[in-house]
């Protein structure tokens, strides 16, 4: 059986145990992603909070109280709890439901005051009441220590994000981190940090294709596409992994002895014929090695 038929059987066959023989332990369910979870999942989170001793434990929806908002943000696809509506309404949840964790958020007011100010600015059109009460007391507390930063390209916010993150480090115990779904914007910081000699610890990783290996699949890729045209040819020989462990250049040298300057001004022919012979330096066909192809 596939991986994804077992799953939804597995999911299946644990609700339908656990309708007919409720366990008597606590049951928890936790981790869901914002973006809720296939149905079979949200059939078995339905059974367990519906336990003796079961709970589901999510984050973000609670602060929505009123039922034209609920179903506004579920009709919200860029909502980021829109995804969590979703599930919790599959799951036959009202905005009633919902209770707060224990302790959550004591003596964090100002925490909590700025987490619900950025939750009514999310709001789809059904929640625009919320921006037009006027209440700056409220929200005092939430603005403390944040500043509005207006660049003119994503470049200058980059540069500035550096800045600031290298401020940071002049603070012993201090910590800082950028949290963004722009990866564009992530790299060009991590960018601007190695200027100031700061290494910045990215956990959303590295694309595969901007590793050495990664760059170097595709320059092969490309040049198999373009029929090993001189200028991809070269770009792939030139590349580190293509010296076979030896050391730049002697190892490219020793691979072939290419020219650029002579591929370049003689325009072989497309494909490996026209340009090995173009490329290739007579001197050295005595020292090519026994796996280049004469």
């Amino acid at each position: 059986m596939d991986i994804g038929p077992r799953r939804v059987a597995a999911l299946e066959a644990q609700a339908e145990a656990w309708k007919r023989e409720p366990p008597a332990d606590p049951v928890i369910a936790a981790g869901i992603g914002a973006g809720g979870t296939i149905p079979a999942a949200a059939a078995l989170l339905k059974v367990v909070a519906r336990l003796p001793q079961g709970c589901v434990v999510l984050h973000g929806p609670g602060e929505v109280k009123s039922a034209e908002l609920w179903a506004a943000i579920g009709e919200s696809p860029t909502h980021p709890l829109s995804g969590q509506v979703r599930l919790l309404s599959a799951m036959d949840a009202t905005p009633g439901d919902l209770r707060p964790w224990p302790g959550n958020g004591t003596g964090q007011a100002p925490l909590i005051r700025r987490a619900e100010l950025l939750s009514c600015s999310l709001r789809p059109a059904a929640g625009l009441d919320a921006r037009l009460t006027r209440r700056p007391a409220h929200w005092e507390p939430a603005l403390r220590g944040l500043s509005l930063l207006e660049a003119p390209d994503v470049q200058a916010e980059a540069v500035a994000i550096a800045l600031l993150l290298r401020e940071a480090l002049e603070h012993p115990g201090a910590r800082a981190a950028l949290i963004t779904p722009d990866r564009e914007l992530g790299r060009r910081v991590a960018a601007e940090l190695t200027r100031h000699g700061v290494l910045a610890d990215d956990s959303a990783g590295q694309p595969l294709g901007e590793t050495p290996t990664g760059a170097y699949l595709r320059l092969l890729a490309r040049t198999v596409g373009e029929d090993f045209a001189p200028v991809p040819l070269l770009s792939l020989l030139k590349h580190p992994l293509s010296a076979g462990g030896r050391r730049a250049p002697s190892g490219w040298r020793r691979c072939g002895c290419w020219s650029g300057a002579r591929c370049a001004a003689r325009a072989p022919r497309p494909g490996w014929p026209g340009c090995a012979p173009a490329c290739w330096k007579p001197s050295a066909a005595r020292r090519m090695p026994p796996c280049w192809p004469r």
